[in-house]
């Protein structure tokens, strides 16, 4: 009884896994998510900020232009994309000021 009850368990448990060596490289990136690929047609004061002399977009839009929950901000410059965040407007601004200040270092 036991033995029948590990031999199924035994070829349940191996269902779906795969060992193959493509399965255990890490996976490709993509260097176009890097960049904002929608069209960011108008800055505003509600939805740009100034670090130095490098203009930010902060918006609810993900890089290819889906409609998200969170924060994206972008690098107006050359449309990199900077960071998504779960915090405010506001604090979502401090944090990439404070980051910016301490990379620029």
């Amino acid at each position: 009884m036991k033995q029948e009850m590990y031999s199924r368990l035994s070829e349940k448990s191996s269902i779906g896994i795969s060992v193959d060596s493509d399965s255990l490289e890490a996976p490709e990136v993509d260097n176009l998510s890097k960049y904002t690929t929608h069209d960011i047609k108008r800055l505003t004061k509600a939805n740009s900020f100034l670090i130095i002399d490098e203009v930010f977009h902060i918006g609810k839009k993900e890089p290819n232009g889906k409609a998200s929950m969170l924060y994206h901000v972008t690098r107006m410059r050359d449309k990199r994309y900077v960071c998504p965040s779960v915090l405010s407007k506001e604090d979502t601004i401090e944090m990439v000021k404070r980051k910016y200040f301490e990379l620029d270092t």
